[in-house]
């Protein structure tokens, strides 16, 4: 069979074709990260501002067009990009080349957030890199006591509760107060939380800078 030799490399090269077709990092971009997933675990909303450098890599075999950059998820409107600290934006990356996106958490209402950063090359032929954002930004409460009486405030969230001055650092929006008199004492009413009044229990929605006051006084 003088022709095998040709007829075999004609098979050999047709299968490398279709394997380099099969593999779609062979033929096209392939955004990827070397962080899958980054916490920026918690931060007092009166803080300064966290920021983490996401680095984004290109391992296909062609060129991404102009990388866009987005944030997406319930938690989206927590995080920020942070556009003089990122290489990516705009930028087309060759295969093997990286650039980088800075994130920042920098919400200002109290609570666990949860989000999507998504770097896309444009054209059909880019696979998108995406990475899981998650924080959680803390309010501080502080309780203050008048009177001469004696009780407990008690916050929902957590269960942590108070028998004189003291700070709450609270990881919800909202948080229920319940004041609890000693024995030889009575509720006399919350200060500085509008609506409460004398009601025993006191629902706040925490913002930046978060204060309380809560009036005992001993039964005559």
């Amino acid at each position: 069979m003088p022709h095998a030799p040709r007829f075999l490399g004609a098979l050999l090269l047709a299968a490398a074709i279709a394997a380099c077709d099969s593999d779609p990092t062979a033929t096209a971009a392939f955004l990827t990260s070397t962080q899958p997933a980054v916490d920026f675990g918690r931060r007092d909303v009166t803080s300064a501002q966290v920021v983490r450098a996401i680095h984004i890599q290109n391992t296909g075999g062609s060129a991404s067009g102009a990388l866009g950059v987005s944030i997406t998820g319930p938690g989206a409107a927590g995080f920020r990009i942070d556009t003089a600290g990122s290489t990516c934006i705009g930028h087309r990356l060759a295969p093997n080349a990286g650039c980088d996106v800075a994130v920042r958490l920098d919400g200002q209402a109290s609570g666990p957030l949860t989000a999507t950063l998504v770097v896309t090359g444009a054209g059909a032929n880019s696979q998108s890199a995406l990475v899981a954002l998650s924080g959680t930004l803390v309010s501080k409460l502080n309780v203050y006591y008048q009177g001469t009486g004696h009780g407990t405030v008690t916050e929902s969230a957590h269960g942590t509760s108070c028998i004189a001055t003291c700070t709450l650092d609270l990881d919800v929006p909202t948080v229920t107060l319940g004041a609890a008199p000693d024995p030889q004492s009575s509720f006399a009413g919350w200060v500085g939380a509008p609506g409460c009044g004398t009601s025993p229990t006191c629902t706040m929605t925490l913002i930046d800078l978060n204060a309380v006051t809560v009036k005992f006084d001993p039964i005559p």
